[in-house]
């Protein structure tokens, strides 16, 4: 890549997750990980991520909370957001949805589907 990297935030709980994800992307993407909805919330400001990965289910705050609060924030609100997740429900999927996530994909995650999911919103 010639150009500068773009730079991929993932917010994950779990620091298995965080490194299989680092793993698929660090060669291509500058990454910054968190591991809570707050602090996700906090870095996106700060570092205005080109993509967002983000579980749902976290401490402190969880993705939909951390979702529903960047997108309303002016700074970060038009960072694209996909949300990873082990829960499978519609509900959840529908609703992430309406938030403004631009994606959902449930764990355990196929990297080429991941790559693929993250090079169509860049």
């Amino acid at each position: 890549m010639g150009d500068k990297k773009k730079k991929l935030l993932i917010a994950d709980d779990e620091p298995n997750i965080r490194l299989l994800i680092r793993r698929i992307f660090e060669q291509d993407y500058i990454i910054i990980e968190a591991e809570n909805g707050r602090k996700a919330v906090d870095l996106a400001l700060r570092i205005l991520p080109d993509i967002i990965l983000m579980d749902i289910m976290m401490p402190e705050s969880d993705g939909l909370t951390a979702l529903s609060e960047m997108k309303l924030n002016e700074q970060t609100k038009a960072i694209p957001v996909i949300m990873l997740t082990g829960v499978g429900y519609e509900l959840n999927e529908r609703l992430a949805k309406s938030m403004g996530a631009k994606g959902y994909m449930r764990k355990p995650i196929k990297p080429q589907e991941l790559l693929d999911a993250v090079s169509k919103l860049l």
